[in-house]
């Protein structure tokens, strides 16, 4: 294991970064543009075999705002986000989820990524959650922030 990876998975997990020692079906994030959001994932057992967790959008001030089914595309690899619920049946809007390290590079290290992007969270929101009024999450970068 002659990598900085290697060397960081063999350091006790309180010695590593927090988002190494947690999964990302475990992690907390916040939004990066600091206007009050949370983006976090929750594991478990669901009926389909390519979902792996349920991630849930907060507002520090509004609540809940919308919760994704979230799965394992088969063959690509990718993690796509599904809307859960009734309200968003015919939005047909699965999103996909990117995950990078401390670099901003595309990452695929075991463990939480330190950020995450997904693209078309922003227009998501706005067109589905306008009910609930300001403030939009919009397009923004999520960074690690703790382990559930």
């Amino acid at each position: 294991m002659g990598t900085v990876a290697g060397f960081l998975l063999a350091l006790p997990a309180e010695a590593r970064p927090p988002e190494q020692s947690c999964q990302l079906s475990r992690s907390i994030y916040r939004d990066v543009n600091g206007k009050g959001f949370e983006l976090s994932f929750k594991g478990g057992r669901f009926e389909s075999v390519s979902q792996w967790a349920i991630a849930t959008l907060r507002h520090r001030q509004k609540g809940v705002k919308t919760a994704f089914d979230v799965s394992s595309m088969q063959g690509a690899g990718g993690i796509i986000l599904t809307p859960r619920g009734n309200k968003y049946r015919e939005s047909k809007n699965d999103l996909n989820l990117y995950v990078f390290n401390a670099n901003l590079t595309s990452s695929v290290e075991r463990g939480a990524p330190t950020y995450i992007f997904i693209s078309g969270l922003g227009s998501f929101d706005w067109y589905w959650n306008r009910d609930q009024g300001e403030p939009y999450v919009w397009d923004t970068l999520w960074k690690f922030n703790r382990c559930s």
